[in-house]
């Protein structure tokens, strides 16, 4: 009777500190969802006191089977509320108030949530189109750029070269290096605006300046081809010796693989032997795709003299750093190898 006494006091003191955390703490959370869904709000507070009570009832109980069940009984309605569409829907209120009456940065957030889709917020491209728009129109740089490739790409809007270089333009003023390099790609193919390969290389200039990998590479072959600069192959090494990264030296032998396979092969080798070196977890991705591709190359006589045994050895490489494809291609290989009594070594 005393333990129970305990339990039913402890709830009370609960529903007092829930009201008071309610208006004095988190009263603009609270008071969004009460102004937007009483029934939600009310269905939240229930849960709230369910949970404390069961809380409290954990640290109360003198016998063991008590708190097993007490406790067990708060984890579970706690991991079922957490995924609940209750929970979902509060946020994607919270969210959204929060980028109706906050900054261009809450509104560009919001846009991100949608466009590429998250719990709370399934993946609505015209709505995040909506969203990136209000934060552009308030001069986000990063809103501006995204908003341009929705445009470029007609997600969530009709696409519009026109439109996709009046934003892409916008962001790149402020700096933005990945919009000023398609900005430059957008003179140089003529996307949306007058063909002018002088001002294409300007806009490649100010993106590789802030270290854009594949604006190095394109100013690079700019020069190498005498486009939109006058000719000149020491400065087309200097624009490609600039290029470092694992992710830029993969992007740069990709560019290469459809035109010049045995150039292609060489980047492809300066990113895979990188491996050695200490990079980060996403860099590592593309140290991976890059010993896989230089593997398929070795395997297939592609770009390169065929040796079966170096091609093994990169593909090896590639699927000890998480690379799927390179260890379902091994996978494939060893299954045939098999089949023929032989082991792939």
């Amino acid at each position: 009777m005393k333990t129970m006494t305990k339990i039913l006091l402890a709830v009370g003191a609960t529903i007092v500190a829930t009201v008071v955390i309610g208006i004095f703490v988190m009263r603009d959370w609270h008071f969004v969802i009460i102004r937007e869904k009483p029934t939600l709000f009310f269905t939240l507070f229930l849960w709230g006191l369910v949970a404390s009570g069961l809380c409290w009832g954990w640290m109360l109980s003198s016998r063991w089977v008590y708190k097993v069940v007490f406790l067990g009984a708060f984890i579970v309605s706690g991991f079922l509320f957490s995924f609940s569409k209750y929970q979902k829907e509060a946020r994607v209120i919270v969210y959204r108030n929060a980028a109706e009456h906050g900054d261009a940065n809450a509104k560009y957030e919001l846009g991100q949530k949608y466009e590429y889709g998250c719990f709370e917020v399934g993946q609505n491209k015209a709505e995040a189109v909506n969203w990136y728009s209000k934060a552009a129109k308030l001069g986000h740089a990063d809103a501006q750029y995204e908003l341009g490739d929705c445009y470029a790409k007609g997600n969530g809007v009709e696409k519009s070269e026109a439109e996709a270089v009046k934003w892409f333009r916008k962001a790149a003023e402020q700096g933005h290096a990945d919009a000023q390099y398609n900005l430059g790609f957008c003179y140089d193919e003529g996307n949306g605006v007058e063909k002018n390969e002088v001002e294409a290389v300007k806009w490649f200039r100010k993106a590789a300046e802030q270290g854009h990998g594949l604006a190095k590479l394109t100013l690079g072959l700019c020069y190498k081809r005498g486009e939109g600069v006058p000719q000149s192959e020491a400065e087309s090494k200097a624009w490609l010796g600039k290029i470092k990264s694992p992710r830029d030296l993969y992007a740069t032998g990709a560019v290469f693989f459809e035109s010049d396979k045995s150039e292609a092969v060489k980047w492809f080798l300066k990113a895979a032997e990188q491996d050695e070196k200490s990079i980060d977890g996403d860099e590592k991705i593309f140290v991976a795709s890059a010993q896989h591709m230089l593997g398929l190359c070795y395997l297939g006589g592609t770009g390169v003299p065929q040796d079966k045994a170096e091609g093994i050895k990169w593909l090896k490489k590639a699927a000890k750093n998480g690379d799927k494809k390179a260890q379902e291609t091994l996978g494939e290989m060893d299954g045939i190898l098999k089949q023929k009594g032989r082991d792939l070594k």
